[in-house]
């Protein structure tokens, strides 16, 4: 059994490697029936102006993840030209 200082640890973990996704990525969480054109707008525009390059729309009104998962680019990858 972990104890609480193990399960802390992780847990601390689990948040630094959110907030570095979260900065380098850029998701957008959102809780809708359907992703509609202005939700990616949303997005691109968060990409365009925290200067990301790619971005995750994620809708988690639907009965399995995989299905509320969109991909979006923004340019091009800070490492191919």
């Amino acid at each position: 059994m972990k104890s609480s200082v193990d399960i802390e640890k992780i847990a601390t973990e689990i948040v630094d490697s959110a907030i570095k996704v979260h900065q380098q990525l850029g998701p957008e969480d959102k809780v809708v029936e359907h992703i509609s054109p202005v939700h990616e707008a949303q997005l691109l525009t968060y990409l365009k102006l925290k200067g990301c390059w790619l971005g995750f729309l994620l809708n988690w009104n639907v009965m399995k993840m995989k299905y509320g998962i969109k991909r979006y680019a923004y340019g091009s990858r800070p490492d191919h030209p």
